[in-house]
Formats: structure tokens, C-alpha cells, sequence
């Protein structure tokens, strides 16, 4: 038989916006994590399937961009469901949970993936604090983490059991689910990251080159319980008052079960216009109170308004006035 690529490039057709040859060069060396004893004839079949797999899920839709990385979620899926089983969910999966990813640029995944550095303050403050503090250029967007948010860590990792229970957890769960664990990940190697002092440079480096799931690391059970439990304490509706510019998959909402995404991202200048105009009402409230007291007292009373405001709101402004009163009690004037 002819070698794979001679095969494909004999039957090219559209994918979406993006030629199949486009797709060949990326998944022509994907099907590493092919059992050993392959032969070359059995791997190339293989690769023939993932590219069924990606035309199947992909031709009729044409919204949907093809970018590098997705032959890396569709391999997985093939692997574990077969063409039509993974031909089908990798259909659903491309105009939901990587909708941001599957437009004609990746400017949407870049800005849902800024929001991995909130969820790491809420990790791991410390770590974020010490990250911050380094002025590094190449830190200001975790590119570092941009495979593992586009590849659901399948281009890192190479145990694809490892690899199938993380895809368990970011099928059953809200598309932002990924970054949660990319950011448990991150506080899992922080002693490798404060090992590099203040040197930016190699900050970058040792990020980049984390090893997710290596043998010496907690495993992907581990990480999916950490994720989960950071999930619960930081919701996605608690990121809503960032900046997120056109990304629509932090907005991911559940019809009948399944998770769906609206077509355009949600205006988000009301609530967070609502969220401030609350700040300075709570302030005006509380910081009187605040000058002249003990820390035990300053500390309840910050607390109290917290829950005020927690207990008082149920729109997105609670939310976002909360977070940034949190954020800004160290900036608040202590005795006079």
C-alpha cells in the first residue's frame, strides 16, 4: 500500500475553513501513544481513521477552523471510542467546550486562557504573588500552558490512561475545566518554580517544561479532585467580571445535561459597572468603621462584608464585588 501521506493527499477535501493537507502535516506524527509492536502498515491505518474522524466531526460545520493541537483530542477519542463514537463527541466538542479554539484565529483561546492566573491566586497565592513579582515578559499570558488548553494535555502527556481519566473529567464538566487543572497542576511543581529565585527567564522554562503526570507527581485522580475542589470555590460565574474579551466558553451553560455555549460573548460592561458602583457603597459603609480599630476588628468587619454582600446580591455585581473587595482589603488604610 501507498504511505500514508501519498494516501491522503490523493483524496483532499474541505475540513471546516482549513485544507486536509493542512491537517496532514500535523497528524501524520501524532499516534504516539500507539502501543509498541505497531507495525508501520497498522499505524498508518490509524492515521487514515483520525483523519476520517477529523472530516466526519468537522465538514458540515462551516463556522468551525480546524488548529493545530485538535488532531492530538481527536486521537484520544478515537483511541478509546472508535471512528464513528469519537467522530461523534469530537463533533459536539468543537462548537462547545473548544469553541474558543476553533474560530479562524486563537485570539478567543488566548483570552480564556488569562484566566488561568486568577484561578492560581485562589490556588496558590503565594505562588501567583511570587510570579507576579518577576516582571517577566513571557509570563504576562501563560503561554506555558497553552498546549495542555488546547490539547486537553494530550500532547503532554504521554500514559494515554492518564490521559483518558483527565478527558472523563473535562467531558462531565464545565469547558473551562482544563485551566482549573492546569492551575493545580502549577501549584503542584512550585518547588521547582521557587527554586528559580527571581530569574524570570528560568521561571519560564521551568514552567513550560513541567512534566504533568510525570511518575514522581500526583496523578491524574489526584489532580482531578484538586481541580474539582478549586472548581467549587472559584466558579466560572466568579470570573465573569473579568475582561474576557470575545472567548464564549467561560459562559458555558447546562440545557437537558449538556453543556452549551452562547454564539457571542456576553456583555459584561453592566455587571461590572454594577460590581464597582457596590465596592464604593460598601467602602463608604465599612471603612469609617475601620479607622481607629483593632486588626481582629478590621479583619471581622471585612469579613462582614463580605458575607453582606454574598447574602444581599444574586447578580453578577455580588460576585464581582465581592472578589474585588477581597482583593482590595490590603490596600485599605489601617489606624489613623
Amino acid at each position: 500500500m501507498l504511505p500514508c501521506w501519498e494516501v491522503i493527499n490523493q483524496h483532499p477535501c474541505p475540513l471546516g475553513r482549513a485544507r486536509s493537507g493542512i491537517i496532514c502535516t500535523f497528524f501524520l506524527q501524532s499516534w504516539r501513544a500507539s502501543p509498541t509492536g505497531w507495525t508501520e502498515e497498522a499505524r498508518a491505518l490509524k492515521r487514515l481513521a483520525l483523519r476520517r474522524v477529523l472530516l466526519r466531526a468537522l465538514r458540515y460545520q462551516d463556522d468551525v477552523w480546524y488548529y493545530q493541537g485538535l488532531h492530538d483530542v481527536a486521537s484520544v477519542l478515537l483511541f478509546t471510542l472508535g471512528e464513528a463514537g469519537g467522530a461523534a463527541v469530537l463533533s459536539q466538542l468543537v462548537v462547545t467546550h473548544l469553541r474558543d479554539a476553533t474560530r479562524p484565529d486563537l485570539l478567543a483561546a488566548t483570552q480564556t486562557l488569562g484566566l488561568l492566573y486568577p484561578l492560581l491566586r485562589a490556588a496558590d497565592p503565594q505562588l501567583y504573588t511570587h510570579l507576579l513579582s518577576l516582571d517577566e515578559p513571557a509570563l504576562e499570558v501563560p503561554f506555558f500552558a497553552l498546549s495542555w488548553h488546547l490539547t486537553w494535555f494530550a500532547h503532554d502527556v504521554a500514559d494515554l490512561n492518564q490521559v483518558c481519566r483527565l478527558f472523563d473529567l473535562f467531558l462531565a464538566s464545565h469547558p473551562l475545566m482544563p485551566l482549573y487543572l492546569a492551575a493545580v497542576a502549577v501549584k503542584s511543581c512550585r518547588q521547582a518554580v521557587f527554586a528559580c529565585g527571581s530569574d524570570g527567564p528560568a521561571v519560564y522554562a521551568a514552567l513550560k517544561g513541567l512534566k504533568v503526570l510525570s511518575p514522581s507527581g500526583p496523578g491524574a485522580d489526584a489532580l482531578a479532585r484538586d481541580a474539582a475542589a478549586l472548581y467549587r470555590a472559584v466558579p466560572p460565574s466568579a470570573l465573569r467580571y473579568l475582561d474576557l474579551g470575545q472567548a464564549v466558553t467561560p459562559d458555558a451553560y447546562l440545557v437537558q445535561g449538556l453543556w452549551k455555549v452562547p454564539a457571542q460573548p456576553l456583555d459584561r460592561t453592566q455587571g461590572i459597572k454594577a460590581a464597582r458602583a457596590t465596592i464604593l457603597r460598601l467602602r463608604a459603609t465599612f471603612l469609617p468603621q475601620l479607622r481607629g480599630s483593632s486588626p481582629g476588628a478590621r479583619r471581622k468587619r471585612r469579613s462582614a462584608a463580605v458575607v453582606a454582600v454574598l447574602s444581599s446580591l444574586t447578580s453578577i455585581a455580588a460576585l464581582g464585588a465581592a472578589i474585588l473587595l477581597i482583593q482590595g482589603q490590603r490596600a485599605w488604610p489601617g489606624p489613623v
